[in-house]
C-alpha cells in the first residue's frame, strides 16, 4: 500500500511525499519496490551515490525490473565504470529486448569504449524500435563523425536538428522524411537496416558501416 502510494504521489509530482512515503515503507517492510521507487527519485535529483546504494540493494533484492538496471548503468557509465554498465544492460536485454532506452544506453557504453561498430548497430537497433527519436539520429551521426565521414555528420545532425528546433522536441515524426535522402549515401555505407515510414508506407535505409 504504501509504495502503490508513494508512486500515485510521485505521477501527481509530489516528489517529496513520495520520498517520505517510500522511506516509510522501506524502515518497515525493506522490499525491493520501496527501495527501487526511492532509488528513482533520487537518480532523478541526481542524488548519485545515494541512488547507487538503493540502486544495488533493490537489485539484490529483485532483479527483474530491467529499469533499475538501465537507470544504475546508466550512473556506472557517467563513472566510467563501463564493464559493470555494461553487464547490467545486457541483462536488462534479456528482459526487454526491444527497449530503445536500453539498447541506446548500451550503443553508448560501447561508443565510449571505442567500440564503434558494436555502438552503431545498437543505435540502430533502438532506432528502429523508436524511430521518431532525433537524440538516435544524433548518436549515428556521432559515429560518423569519429568514422570520418564528415559529410554524412553534417547532413544526418543538420536535419535532425533542423526538425527538432522546429518541433522543440526530440520525438518528431517528420524527421524521418526530411532524412529519407540517407538512402542516397555513399556505397561505402551498407544498407542493412530498414525502419518503415508509417507515415506514408515508404522504406527509409540507415547505413551501417564494415572494416
Amino acid at each position: 500500500v504504501h509504495v502503490a502510494c508513494a508512486e500515485a504521489l510521485k505521477e501527481c509530482g509530489k516528489k517529496n511525499e513520495a520520498r517520505q512515503m517510500y522511506e516509510t515503507a522501506m524502515q518497515k517492510f525493506g522490499s525491493a519496490h520501496s527501495i527501487g521507487g526511492l532509488a528513482g527519485i533520487e537518480y532523478e535529483d541526481s542524488n548519485t551515490e545515494r541512488a547507487v546504494e538503493l540502486y544495488e540493494r533493490a537489485i539484490a533484492l529483485d532483479d527483474s525490473v530491467s529499469a533499475w538496471k538501465t537507470n544504475l548503468a546508466v550512473i556506472y557509465n557517467s563513472q566510467l565504470k563501463r564493464a559493470e554498465a555494461e553487464n547490467l544492460l545486457r541483462k536488462s536485454l534479456e528482459q526487454s529486448p526491444r527497449d530503445g532506452v536500453t539498447l541506446n544506453n548500451l550503443g553508448s557504453v560501447l561508443h565510449g569504449q571505442g567500440r564503434l561498430n558494436d555502438a552503431l548497430s545498437l543505435y540502430q537497433e533502438a532506432l528502429q524500435a523508436n524511430p521518431d527519436s532525433a537524440l538516435f539520429y544524433f548518436n549515428i551521426g556521432n559515429v560518423f563523425l569519429e568514422k570520418g565521414y564528415m559529410e554524412d555528420y553534417k547532413f544526418l545532425t543538420n536535419s535532425v536538428r533542423q526538425t527538432a528546433n522546429q518541433a522543440k522536441g526530440y520525438k518528431i515524426g517528420s524527421m524521418r522524411t526530411k532524412l529519407s535522402a540517407v538512402i542516397s549515401m555513399p556505397s561505402r555505407c551498407l544498407p542493412i537496416l530498414f525502419v518503415q515510414h508509417r507515415a506514408d508506407q515508404r522504406p527509409f535505409y540507415l547505413p551501417s558501416f564494415s572494416d
